[in-house]
């Protein structure tokens, strides 16, 4: 009998608990979701068999501490600074875990101990990071059969929405954690190669110096730097690369609007402003120095009408009152605004879209191959993103879960025995298609 933990039952676990429940049914298995908000839980797990809803008692750690012991491999969706807690609790019960975030510092050092104990710590199964892996190593795989030399690697991959409900200036809504959109960038300089330079971006330019990124069909989109590329040069097996980032996908005006709003101290969640609270939205921008919508655009460099109509949108200098996500500081009050105007209504439909350019040569030949995804959701429940990040999560714990993976510690999805098994699945079972292009290089 197989039994699963799954940790969170927010926007991305849908897909995820439905496709558990499909595996665990025939074999008289479980799956026990656990979260703080009840009402959640009944909607994620109505209607299916051989689930179970759990309601934690509240966010002190010792609640998972039977749940971990009473299951074979845990699942966590739990904000990326959680994991680390749930894989202590998880080496102290000789238990699996498997997660869709980036391996932490905190987690990279609990390799020795897990790989000891005989435990799989897998984490970057979700989408980016994850299919993103297993598809470029897929890629990586096929041009170097063919007798290819890489010389150059960008990816880039973009939660986004479809264009039948993209009816807001800015050209997105929201299909996964608020928070992390808010915060995001703000893990760090982003550090990635060019032409041979090492280039680092500190987290206040992210996103004014974002990169142009043109598919093949002519859709146009900026991308944004991802944290540390460099560090996965080695991981991908592309040290001759002379180009190497991994990147992240919005429509214009996207980057230069969030720009603005970055170098006002919009997202700066390193202040408590409970006095803020109730106050009308332009105490905000007031607090942060921010007059009227003319000292925002000046954060924009030269804003053009479009710029312009997205940091109107926000209606930061409005008589509503703040409220703030979590936490009373500027990225909190944001939050909770963007949570309102971004939000996905019913009918919407999200999109991902994922980027792969791989130059290489052949024969003496520069060539450039581009494969590329995009895919809508069903709704504003089953999106694209929850599909995307939850299939390949639940894969992973399968492939866990049966003792298919022979190496032990903390892993990433970036060795054969993981990637080629979830390539597999996802292609055949979920019939994810890339689509591909290859063409000579000047």
């Amino acid at each position: 009998m197989k039994s699963f933990l799954v940790l969170g039952a927010g926007k991305s676990s849908v897909f995820l608990i439905e496709r558990l429940n499909s595996y665990v049914i025939p074999l008289g298995g479980r799956v026990t979701v656990a979260d703080l908000n009840a009402r959640l839980l009944e909607e994620r797990c109505q209607g299916l068999e051989g689930v179970r809803p759990f309601v934690l008692e509240g966010a002190d750690p010792e609640y998972r501490k039977t749940l971990i012991e009473t299951h074979d491999v845990v699942v966590s969706l739990l904000p990326p600074e959680a994991h680390a807690g749930v894989a202590l609790q998880c080496l102290a019960a000789g238990r699996h875990l498997v997660t869709a975030s980036y391996v932490s510092e905190a987690m990279d050092k609990l390799h020795s101990e897990a790989e000891a104990a005989g435990l799989i710590f897998l984490n970057e199964c979700g989408l980016d990071p994850g299919i993103d892996h297993i598809s470029a190593l897929i890629l990586r795989d096929k041009v170097r059969a063919a007798g290819g030399r890489i010389t150059g690697f960008i990816s880039a991959c973009g939660g986004l929405v479809a264009r039948a409900s993209d009816n807001q200036p800015w050209g997105y809504k929201l299909s996964w954690n608020p928070r992390n959109v808010v915060l995001a960038g703000q893990g760090g300089s982003a550090l990635y190669l060019e032409n041979g330079h090492v280039r680092l971006c500190p987290p206040h330019r992210l996103f004014e110096l974002s990169h142009p990124l043109t598919l093949p069909d002519g859709e146009v989109f900026d991308m944004y730097a991802n944290r540390d590329s460099l560090s996965y040069v080695a991981l991908y097996d592309l040290t001759e690369c002379s180009t190497f980032i991994r990147g992240t996908l919005r429509r214009r005006p996207f980057c230069q609007a969030w720009h603005a709003l970055v170098y006002a101290g919009f997202t700066d969640h390193s202040v408590r402003l409970p006095q803020l609270e109730g106050k009308p939205r332009k105490e905000l921008a007031l607090a942060l120095g921010i007059r009227h919508l003319e000292d925002l655009f000046k954060g924009a460099g030269d804003p053009n009408p479009e710029v312009r109509s997205a940091l109107e949108y926000l209606d930061l200098f409005s008589e509503e009152p703040l409220n703030y996500c979590l936490e009373p500081t500027a990225a909190g009050y944001l939050q909770d605004i963007l949570e309102h105007k971004w939000r996905l209504e019913p009918q919407d439909r999200d999109r991902i879209v994922l980027v792969h350019q791989m130059d290489y040569a052949v024969e003496g030949r520069r060539r450039r191959h581009i494969s590329w995804l995009s895919e809508e959701g069903q709704d504003a429940v089953h999106t694209a993103m929850a599909r995307t990040v939850g299939l390949p999560l639940a894969e992973a714990a399968i492939l866990t879960a049966e003792n298919r993976i022979g190496q032990r510690g903390v892993l990433r999805p970036v060795v054969p025995e993981i990637y080629r098994p979830l390539w597999r699945v996802l292609t055949e079972k979920y019939h994810l298609s890339f689509q591909e292009m290859d063409t000579a290089m000047e």
